[in-house]
């Protein structure tokens, strides 16, 4: 398969960071950050290598995040950034093998069905994202981030998930997400969905990139790529919602 843009720009971004810088990801230092990323590809490294073995019947349950992750938080930093190279080409193997056999195959994948060739758009969020995390805005963060494929797969691929932890804690009511020249964006209790234009002006409104980081519950450096004519409510209704992924 092609190399991964955003991976590249990802380790070359961490080649600059050590161990025990804070990221924007609450919480976690850009130690804890690889360790998600290098066992979130070795998780689905297991998933697709199942499948490929014997088919969804073959494919064991998706672990938890602290399960999986709790062994790369204890690797050292040097050999968690090696180990997150390797896996990521293992991933994108396995992936390969499996979508040259069929590229509509899908697989069971944290409780819901997951085409294995959205896998790739997966990971090119998240190091897209998680590169935002270390670094803030930039202008090859935004070139990444104000990408449509990355945005199409929040919205088809991840849907109720983005919502899921602020409609969990109680938030309510829907708010659109609207960016110049691309489809507006439904947020609500029910998920993440693409909805038809509307010609009020109360959409919280943003560029792409900043619209992206929204949707994973971030917000840009720059508060001024955002705008919320609809008012005080809509923003925070809006925050409620996108409580983080």
């Amino acid at each position: 398969m092609e190399p991964m843009a955003e991976a590249a720009a990802f380790n070359s971004t961490l080649a600059e960071v050590d161990a025990d810088q804070l990221t924007a990801c609450s919480g976690w230092r850009a130690h804890e950050l690889v360790a998600h990323l290098a066992a979130g590809s070795a998780a689905i490294v297991q998933n697709v290598q199942a499948f490929n073995a014997g088919g969804i019947d073959n494919v064991p349950p998706t672990a938890g995040l602290d399960e999986r992750e709790l062994p790369y938080r204890e690797m050292a930093f040097d050999a968690l950034c090696a180990r997150l190279g390797e896996s990521h080409e293992e991933m994108m193997s396995a992936i390969g093998v499996a979508l040259s056999a069929d590229p509509a195959a899908i697989t069971p994948w944290a409780g819901r069905q997951m085409p294995i060739g959205a896998f790739v758009t997966h990971a090119r969020s998240e190091y897209a994202l998680h590169r935002w995390d270390l670094v803030g805005d930039d202008e090859t963060g935004n070139e990444l981030l104000a990408q449509p494929e990355l945005t199409d797969h929040a919205v088809q691929a991840l849907g109720e998930v983005l919502t899921g932890r602020g409609v969990a804690g109680g938030a309510e009511g829907a708010v659109r997400l609207s960016c110049e020249g691309r489809p507006d964006i439904s947020v609500g209790v029910g998920g993440v969905v693409y909805a038809e234009p509307n010609s009020d002006d109360d959409a919280v409104a943003g560029d792409a990139a900043a619209r992206l980081l929204l949707l994973w519950g971030r917000s840009p450096n720059q508060p001024g790529r955002l705008r919320a004519p609809g008012g005080l409510a809509q923003l925070v209704a809006l925050k409620n919602l996108l409580a983080g992924y």
